[in-house]
């Protein structure tokens, strides 16, 4: 994972799963956008960078990512309480099998 201001690896992750949590709250139609497979996610992730005040994509790319599969809290050095994410792991599987199948057309 690049991050940037030479940021620890428990810091980012740190943030991206406090800021997967707000993003569920900020964001309700976050998991429509991430639906529709013809607009990629790219704008999602420049949203969320321009949001938190974000620097790096894939500190953003985390983010979206804690928001949409959740965070068990379980075995973590991240003192944070667990949350469920905002879509079922089948269909995650799904929309990335329909993206991969979309761009490969």
């Amino acid at each position: 994972m690049k991050t940037n201001n030479n940021q620890t690896f428990k810091q980012v992750q740190s943030k991206q799963i406090e800021l997967g949590r707000q993003v569920q709250i900020d964001y309700p139609d976050i998991v429509n956008e991430y639906r529709d497979i013809k607009n990629g996610i790219d704008n999602i992730v420049l949203n969320i960078m321009n949001k938190y005040n974000l620097h790096s994509e894939d500190i953003a790319k985390g983010v979206l990512h804690m928001a949409l599969h959740g965070y068990d809290g379980i075995g973590s050095f991240v003192k944070i309480q667990g949350y469920k994410g905002l879509m079922s792991e089948r269909d995650m599987l799904d929309i990335s099998l329909q993206r991969k199948f979309y761009r490969n057309s």
